[in-house]
């Protein structure tokens, strides 16, 4: 379904990236790299408490 617009992943990344924003790319990697990072402490804790090996 196309909703007329198109998706940015990471757009803090993408557009500092696009406009040489070198500093503010930086700062949006490492916002990036926290978010990732606590997903994979939600995703291990749900595997702890399904019983995963």
């Amino acid at each position: 379904m196309y909703a007329g617009y198109g998706v940015k992943t990471l757009p803090g990344v993408r557009e500092g990236t696009e406009q040489c924003a070198w500093e503010e790319t930086e700062r949006e990697i490492a916002r990036a790299a926290a978010a990732l990072g606590r997903l994979v402490d939600v995703v291990e804790r749900a595997g702890w408490v399904l019983g995963a090996p």
